[in-house]
């Protein structure tokens, strides 16, 4: 399953993307290729991923690897539920909700 999300990039800058979990890899697509290269993590190079409910008009996503925090809000809330089931079964103990 895909979902559409916005990459925080900076301070008032984001970038429409496309999120996707295939095999052991997530993938971010932007929507604008000219602009964005796409960006894959393999499962085993992310330390944990959170979503952010409290609070916030959209549901927002924290990706963590070694050397970088990924920032993204949920634009479609009806796939939320999706979203928590396939991570928590691809991540398990290194994905929580807030």
């Amino acid at each position: 399953m895909a979902w559409n999300v916005k990459l925080k990039e900076g301070f008032f800058r984001t970038v429409d993307c496309e999120l996707t979990l295939k095999g052991d890899v997530l993938t971010l697509i932007p929507r604008q290729k000219k602009r964005h290269p796409s960006l894959k993590l393999k499962f085993q190079d992310i330390d944990n991923v959170s979503l952010n409910r409290k609070n916030q008009p959209y549901p927002e996503l924290e990706v963590r690897t070694l050397d970088r925090v990924l920032v993204a809000q949920l634009t479609d809330t009806a796939n939320e539920e999706m979203l928590i089931l396939e991570f928590n079964a691809a991540f398990q103990s290194r994905f929580v909700v807030l």
